[in-house]
This record gives structure tokens, sequence and C-alpha cells, in this order.
């Protein structure tokens, strides 16, 4: 099954929501970097206690393939995107559901 996570981006570049994967929350930060035009991505419990940080965006490619925190989301988290375009998300490219 897939779900899709929209994320609640307003123009922000750095921002942190809260998302539930299999009734357990989970929060979501994202940074935008100017310099290497391209948005990161930190996982944290819901007290805020990380389990994974700074992993960049890029389309296609399980994000947290590396993480190996047993705390960490079940399945895979990817990025996707909505065109053909396969390069990693600009500013303002993070879907807003």
């Amino acid at each position: 099954m897939i779900d899709v996570i929209p994320t609640d981006n307003t123009g922000l570049q750095s921002y942190v929501q809260t998302t539930t994967f299999e009734g357990t929350d989970f929060l979501l930060a994202f940074q935008y970097n100017q310099r290497c035009a391209s948005w990161y991505l930190s996982v944290a419990d819901n007290l805020g206690v990380d389990i994974y940080n700074g992993v960049t965006l890029v389309c296609g490619i399980p994000l947290l393939r590396k993480c190996k925190d047993p705390r960490r989301p079940a399945g895979a988290i990817l990025c996707l995107s909505s065109t053909s375009d396969q390069s990693p998300p600009a500013l303002y490219d993070l879907w807003a559901g």
C-alpha cells in the first residue's frame, strides 16, 4: 500500500510537521539549503528525539534506507515527482496537499 503524505510547506525554507505512520506519530523536519538547492529531511519521534537527520530529498530512492534505528517508520519513505522530471525538488516543489 502506498500513502501520499502532503507536506505542510507554505513557502517556508524550514518547517516541522507531525505525520502518522501505521498509528505512530513522527516529526518530519524539512530544511531547504539554498547553496545546495536541495531539501533535507530529518525524522524524530513524537517527543522530538532524533531518529535520522539530514537526508537529501531525491526522487525515487528510499530516503531512510541507511537508517538502522529500530524506532524509524516502517516501510519506505520516497520523494516522488508529479512530473517525468526526476530531479530533486526545488524550493517550491514540495506538495502542500
